[in-house]
């Protein structure tokens, strides 16, 4: 709490220095230029408070997460014991040889399990794979199915649970968490759940309990409480005061506290105008900006109107309008209540940019050999854009993707954003795929930065995009550090010490290769095999034999699906067996579809086949931006099959969408990057909170593991490490 109450001293002390918080400022002969200075100071004071509103969610937000992990690091200690004693009386089970003894030992074990107490109220459940309680809390409930059972979100929840806990390997742990509301509660609390799987049992394990079972949740209530006290407590002038309302126009903070609550939404100035809702509206138009609302105000026991004038600042993750209100003659006499204010400056035209329209455009690979990544990223963007044009747009405009296809290809990749930039006039570019056709635009010749014009979203974890530092792009996932990085880490975890790497001859392979290298050397080690093969051909058996002579326990693996796929069919037809790894560039679907249809891989070998992820499954239920990808893309595309790259592409379209929210109606490419960089611990629904900062452009940080199953598909599973 430290943090916040300095950051409301601070406000305070900014608040002061704007003079806001004094009685009236003398008048001038240039009432003109008071009116517009008090204008400016009221939208100067709206502006501060929402920085402050914005450093208390982000110092919420932190405090939120180290609770939420240190609850998870206390549920994985109970989830290690529960394992111990299960794996402990199965394999005593295994050596009795008398049905009745076994039941016995499968009750006491049954027993054990039930008595075992998780923080205040949690417990160990089993589920068979159909549904039904194997074990349930106190055992009042084993036999009962509950396969059909919904969470308070309306989500089938039982059955998310045991489709991810089949998708383990004995040993392993996966986490699931999801809100519930018992009958004598007023409000849902979120519960989590550690997964485990006894495949021999075909038993789903959960060590489930409320966060606030073992953690203090409190934080963001209290803290919220204390600035709309805070807020209550300003006064602007003589008679001048702060109010917040929501978008639906309820009081969030009213004068002194005493209307919290009360819908607003329909309050009249004195001229009939519904002024809450223009403030509303203005506000949220304003985006990263202010707007100023007049409206005339008779109060009671006052003989006639006077005109108010409020800074209006919207504050996107509360969904909060601030309004700092003042009567104009608190500050400059009633002789200047009536006049006329201010026109604001006409600016110069925006690229891209007309009264119903906002262009974007889109270099990717559509045709050849690397098709699939691009055609995907574009039609999961589209899902998206297309639902927010349905609903009418970003501030009245709706958005047009332009996209054109570069085969993967760094020449043509240039020539399109040329084209894009200087005949289209885009106003902002958008979902470009690939490492060595990004470098071609950003390093190796430079039209992104020579027209200053940001670029959002790309399927590339290419560390030139991160370091140094590029000001017009900003990156979504993470980078292929990351997942050389994760990879390194699980093929350690499990013992393996000769690691080699297999890359394209290109910047894409030569990015995750240094990833691999800087991995391996934080662990005093290096790759035992480097081989190599060009980009866009099939050639990779000299490669193979390379790796196959160093021995190598496991294979870090970098280019596009075809030829990883024959290589490592070659290498088992060779009897080289070792695990295989490959980035998120791959294109999971693709790639499966290759290694099952075309190279006929033996399922004997899928669990060592890993892909690892920078999003969640786009099948699984457990996230609310994945299910409406899911709904979205069905919906404008009814054959669409769900896939990794295509979520990627949904995923950047919304934050795409956000910021132009946020920028406001005035839209320029200078607000709009303003927007992105001021997006802090945003909630996309897939579990990770994406934040930006003035010299911080890598929105989202953390991978996923992913491994080929039997239905032919990477499904995500977390390794016990």
């Amino acid at each position: 709490m430290k943090i916040v109450n300095t950051c409301v001293v601070l406000a305070v002390l900014l608040l002061t220095v704007l003079g806001l918080l004094s009685a009236a400022a003398g008048q001038t002969t240039a009432e003109t230029i008071l009116i517009r200075s008090l204008q400016d100071r009221l939208q100067d004071q709206a502006r501060v408070w929402r920085y402050l509103m914005e450093a208390t969610e982000n110092t919420v937000a932190s405090q939120e997460a180290a609770a939420r992990q240190t609850a998870k690091e206390m549920v994985t200690v109970h989830t290690k014991a529960s394992y111990e004693l299960i794996d402990h009386y199965l394999d005593w089970i295994d050596t009795v040889p008398q049905t009745e003894r076994k039941r016995a030992i499968a009750n006491e074990l049954l027993d054990r399990l039930a008595r075992y107490a998780i923080g205040k109220s949690g417990y160990v459940w089993i589920l068979d794979y159909k549904g039904s309680y194997v074990l349930s809390k106190n055992r009042a409930r084993d036999g009962e199915n509950i396969w059909d059972s919904k969470d308070s979100d309306g989500n089938l929840f039982v059955q998310n649970l045991i489709r991810k806990g089949r998708a383990l390997h004995e040993g392993e742990t996966d986490y699931h968490s999801y809100p519930w509301k018992n009958q004598w509660e007023t409000s849902p609390r979120e519960k989590i759940a550690a997964l485990l799987h006894f495949p021999r049992m075909e038993w789903v394990v959960g060590i489930s309990t409320y966060y606030d079972d073992l953690v203090d949740m409190s934080y963001r209530a209290v803290t919220m409480e204390r600035i709309k006290n805070l807020i209550a407590q300003q006064r602007i002038g003589k008679s001048g005061y702060i109010w917040v309302t929501d978008s639906a126009g309820v009081y969030q903070v009213s004068e002194e506290g005493l209307r919290n609550g009360e819908d607003i939404s329909g309050a009249r100035d004195a001229n009939g105008a519904l002024f809450i809702q223009d403030a509303i509206r203005k506000a949220k138009d304003a985006g990263v900006d202010t707007a100023i609302q007049e409206y005339s105000w008779q109060n009671i026991g006052e003989s006639k109107p006077r005109m108010k004038v409020a800074g209006l600042a919207y504050m996107e993750a509360w969904d909060w309008i601030i309004g700092v209100s003042a009567y104009y003659d608190d500050f400059i006499g009633e002789d200047a209540a009536g006049m006329e204010k201010g026109i604001p400056d006409e600016g110069e035209p925006v690229p891209g940019v007309t009264d119903t329209e906002i262009l974007i455009g889109s270099s990717a690979a559509l045709g050849g050999h690397a098709s699939f990544l691009g055609s995907q990223l574009i039609e999961g963007a589209r899902a998206r854009i297309n639902e927010v044009n349905e609903q009418g747009g970003i501030h009245g405009r709706t958005i047009r993707l332009v996209a054109y296809d570069d085969r993967y290809d760094p020449p043509k990749t240039v020539a399109n954003t040329r084209k894009l930039i200087h005949e289209d006039k885009v106003f902002a570019l958008f979902n470009y795929v690939g490492t060595p056709t990004t470098k071609a635009v950003i390093v190796n010749e430079t039209p992104v930065s020579d027209a200053k014009i940001p670029l959002v979203g790309l399927f590339t974890g290419a560390e030139f995009l991160r370091t140094p530092f590029q000001p017009y792009v900003f990156n979504v996932r993470d980078s292929y550090y990351a997942e050389a990085e994760g990879a390194v880490t699980y093929f350690t975890s499990l013992g393996l010490k000769k690691i080699a790497v297999m890359y394209q001859n290109d910047a894409f392979g030569r990015a995750v290769l240094d990833g691999a290298k800087i991995a391996l050397k934080k662990r005093g080690m290096k790759p035992v095999a480097i081989a190599t093969f060009e980009r866009g051909t099939m050639d990779v058996e000299k490669a193979m034999e390379r790796i196959k002579a160093s021995g190598a326990e496991a294979v870090v693996m970098v280019g596009t699906y075809s030829p990883l796929a024959k290589f490592i069919k070659i290498s088992h037809d060779a009897g080289f067996s070792p695990y295989f790894h490959t980035v998120s560039f791959v294109g999971s679907e693709a790639f499966g579809k290759e290694l099952i249809e075309t190279q006929k891989i033996s399922p004997e070998y899928f669990r060592k086949i890993i892909v690892t992820q920078v999003v969640p499954a786009p099948f699984s239920g457990d996230y609310a931006g994945v299910r409406e990808y899911r709904q979205l893309a069905k919906e404008y595309n009814p054959r669409h099959e769900e896939n990794y790259v295509a979520l990627e592409g949904f995923i950047n379209a919304g934050v795409l969408v956000k910021a132009l929210r946020k920028a406001g109606r005035n839209l320029t490419r200078e607000k709009f990057i303003f927007a992105l960089e001021s997006m802090r611990n945003v909630d996309i629904g897939i579990g990770k909170l994406l934040t930006f900062g003035n010299n911080d452009h890598q929105g989202l940080t953390g991978i996923y593991y992913s491994r080929l199953t039997s239905e032919g598909v990477f499904e995500i599973f977390t390794p016990l490490m």
